[in-house]
Order: C-alpha cells, then structure tokens, then sequence
C-alpha cells in the first residue's frame, strides 16, 4: 500500500500531499526502513514551498522526522532543527497535531533522561489530548507518563498512569467495531500495554 502511494505522489494535490506521505513514512518505520523514510521526508521537505497556503504541512513532517529519530536512537535530533518553523503556528494557538508533537517532545526528553522536562511536556500533551478528545494520542502519552515516573521512582503514579491508558485502549476497543482486533494487534498497544 505505501509503495503504490508513493508512486502516486504526483498527481495527488499539494496540500495533501504531505499527510498521505508522513503515513506512508509511518508504514516504512514500522517495516524497519528508516533510510527509506527519510529520502521521502528529504523529497516532501525540499518541495514544501515557505509561502504556500498549506505550508502548516510542515508539522506532519516535522513530527515525521521525530518518528524517525526516536527509532534511530537519535532523540537529540527530534525534530530536525524544523524547531523554528513549527513555533509561529503554535504561537498564534494552531493546536493541529500539538498533542502528538508535545507527545514526542516528551518521548525525546525521556530517552535523554531529561524527566522534569519529558513531565512537562506529556502533561501538556494531556491536556492538549483530553481538550480536543483525542483519545488516539492520549493512550500513548500516559504509557509514556507512566514510564517517566517508573524511571523517577513513582512507581505506584507509574501504575495508576499505566491503569489509565488501559481504560482509555479499552474504552476505543469497546467502540472500534469491526476495527476492534486491528486496533488491539496494533505492535505498539501490544508491545505497550497488553504485554504489561
């Protein structure tokens, strides 16, 4: 499917050009094909004009390239120096995609064992999440919760946070439908959650 996508690319129109490819980048980290992604990345990056209307695109990318550092190893390198052309829209109070680049802010600064600062950011991730309903992302970022205060010590918070992502998956999976079993075998709610 990402490679049939991909080569589509051309005649899919620029302003959703970005959002089909970053899923397509998704596929091929979840394959183990960082170098791939990153070519396509490079490829949207290159041809993302600074002017153009839909140049908010830049956050699917940057959040991307976060996806691929964080699987590198590389959580120094988060957001690949695209820092300086996400903060004008967060300024003005654009929150398309704050709870997930909040998210992976916190996952950095985890890996770096940065925790007060991976705490800040995942509550504000939280928050951002539970403000705009996106119960997709706020599963993830109390498993990440959970995780910063097992490596703090807290280990009955690290329980009770990890307790919460189970109602929030449980709660999904009571609603999916026929998308129940696909979303319960996705690796990372197996990996996180129902292996715990």
């Amino acid at each position: 499917w990402a490679n049939d996508l991909f080569a589509e690319r051309k005649t899919i129109p620029p302003n959703f050009i970005a959002a089909y490819f970053t899923e397509v980048v998704r596929v091929k980290i979840a394959l183990g094909k960082l170098d791939e992604s990153r070519n396509i990345l490079d490829e949207l990056l290159a041809d993302l004009p600074l002017d153009a209307p839909f140049s908010y695109v830049i956050i699917d990318i940057a959040l991307a390239y976060a996806e691929i550092n964080l699987a590198l190893g590389q959580p120094e390198n988060i957001f690949e120096g695209l820092d300086e052309r996400l903060q004008p829209y967060r300024e003005s109070g654009f929150g398309y995609l704050l709870a997930d680049e909040l998210w992976l802010r916190g996952r950095a600064d985890l890996a770096l064992r940065h925790y007060d600062t991976a705490r800040e950011s995942l509550l504000k991730a939280k928050e951002a999440a539970e403000a705009q309903e996106e119960r997709a992302i706020l599963w993830k970022i109390l498993v990440t919760l959970s995780e910063v205060e097992k490596a703090s010590g807290n280990a009955d918070l690290a329980n009770s946070l990890c307790n919460q992502a189970r109602e929030v998956v449980n709660d999904i999976a009571a609603h999916a439908g026929e998308m129940r079993d696909v979303f319960l075998d996705q690796p990372a709610v197996i990996q996180r959650l129902r292996g715990n």
